[in-house]
């Protein structure tokens, strides 16, 4: 996708299982998962494998979302609707 490879998973820790497999560069989660949320799921591979970079996406972000993105460790924070642009955007500098 855009140049970059990647990989999908539908559940928090089918995406921790694959970030240990593949020493991913950059995760991106949506806050929604199933099962186990992005924030815990974000949570939980900062802890994991600290100094990879996680970043969340959101349908909406509301007004306490920032401070608990950055409470479990997230890069950034996105609203789904300009979230690839916002990517595309910050990989370029």
């Amino acid at each position: 996708m855009m140049g970059w490879d990647t990989r999908q998973v539908l559940t928090g820790p089918a995406a921790r299982r694959l970030v240990r497999t593949l020493r991913a560069d950059l995760v991106v989660l949506a806050t929604n998962l199933p099962g186990e949320s992005g924030w815990l799921t974000c949570a939980k591979l900062i802890k994991e494998r600290p100094g990879t970079p996680v970043v969340l996406v959101c349908d909406d972000v509301d007004e306490a979302d920032p401070e608990f993105a950055r409470f479990v460790g997230a890069a950034g924070l996105y609203p789904l609707s300009t979230a690839v642009t916002a990517l595309l955007h910050s990989s370029k500098r």
